[in-house]
């Protein structure tokens, strides 16, 4: 094996004793990358991160128009569109969000594997290119398997 690839198996297999105290670690450590927690474990575990997750804790991208307030005594409802977490990766734009916030997070504690993250990144923007954005719901279906 490749000597990064030693030194990361290395890494996960010292993490797998107490996971939950190595994110805590992270998250206390200076320039420490704004990332969900529970995706930190993924990280740590050498699990696959969720990007949904990721999108839906960081950004909100959707509009909720169910947002209702009663106004007591009233009988006076007032209907808001508030802003909602996004619960899903439906577009392109999403997905580079996500990826680009896994990037950070991952090259945070595995430097070396930043080079192929960004080679990974260039072959899934080549993919969204090559295919009409109608279709682009397969191409994350299909990052979604390869991960």
């Amino acid at each position: 094996l490749d000597a990064d690839l030693k030194s990361i198996l290395s890494l996960l297999e010292e993490w797998l004793s107490d996971p939950s105290f190595v994110v805590w670690q992270i998250l206390l450590s200076a320039g420490c990358p704004d990332f969900p927690s529970d995706q930190w474990l993924n990280i740590v575990k050498g699990q696959a991160v969720n990007l949904s997750k990721v999108l839906g804790a960081c950004y909100f991208t959707e509009i909720d128009p169910k947002q209702t307030h009663d106004l007591g005594d009233l009988f006076l409802l007032i209907a808001l569109k508030a802003p909602k977490h996004s619960k899903a990766i439906k577009t392109l734009g999403d997905w580079v969000i996500a990826f680009n916030k896994t990037i950070e997070a991952t090259a945070y504690v595995f430097p070396q594997h930043h080079a192929e993250y960004i080679t990974y990144q260039i072959h899934m923007f080549n993919l969204f290119a090559s295919i009409q954005p109608t279709h682009h719901d397969r191409i994350i279906k299909l990052d979604k398997a390869i991960r």
